[in-house]
């Protein structure tokens, strides 16, 4: 039993040992060994449904490289996900399932995405977002980053927000977004760059030291 879990293991690119406690792995590699597990049992098909929901990028592409070798040795995978960019990157035919009926089957290279969405909400996706004047109802500026880094995450990050603006940051798990919230907020320091509020600098604080400044309702 050791050797053939050590095999199946091997057989998916890790190398860790079949001894080891399940609280030493990363969150993707119990995600790989949860694969062996299934076959370890002779399972032809795989469902996975939303199976890097808590791995970051280079995980999520450790866990895709794995299903791909896995295709090619005969592997049938149903992959369930609403990140359709990743459903894409690693499906041959995608299905589409509303309230739940079954609405579609297409060749991933015969669709679109802005056509998978509309069929997923039921409405053509320009009337659910209809474009919007580009124009500015201001243009002061109410906050300012420039060449914001942590020096791990992000780096040289630079943005501006005006008054009765909505920006949005947008990125796949392990982009560094996160990260870069915390800092704006305070709740990390940065290793360089500035945040101006209303024109004043602020200088962000973390636990370890300092309390935290407010950021959001700066003095």
């Amino acid at each position: 039993m050791r050797q053939e879990s050590k095999r199946l293991i091997q057989t998916l690119g890790l190398s860790i040992d079949p001894d080891a406690g399940v609280e030493c792995l990363t969150t993707a590699e119990r995600q790989i060994v949860e694969i062996a597990r299934a076959l370890s049992q002779s399972s032809r098909v795989l469902i996975l449904d939303e199976p890097n929901s808590a791995l970051g990028e280079l995980e999520t592409k450790k866990l895709f490289s794995v299903l791909q070798d896995l295709k090619k040795q005969g592997i049938s995978i149903i992959y369930i996900s609403h990140r359709l960019e990743e459903v894409f990157s690693i499906a041959d035919r995608i299905s589409v399932f509303r309230d739940g009926q079954y609405i579609s089957t297409h060749m991933t290279g015969s669709v679109s995405i802005p056509e998978i969405i509309s069929e997923m909400i039921g409405k053509k996706i320009e009337n659910v977002f209809p474009e919007r004047s580009k124009q500015l109802t201001t243009s002061e500026q109410c906050l300012n980053v420039f060449d914001l880094s942590n020096g791990r995450d992000f780096n040289n990050v630079s943005f501006s927000v005006n008054s009765g603006e909505i920006v949005g940051i947008y990125g796949l798990e392990g982009c560094g977004k996160e990260e870069l919230l915390n800092s704006l907020f305070g709740l990390e320091k940065p290793t360089g760059g500035s945040i101006v509020f209303n024109r004043k600098e602020l200088i962000l604080r973390t636990s370890s030291g300092d309390e935290p400044q407010d950021c959001t309702n700066p003095s």
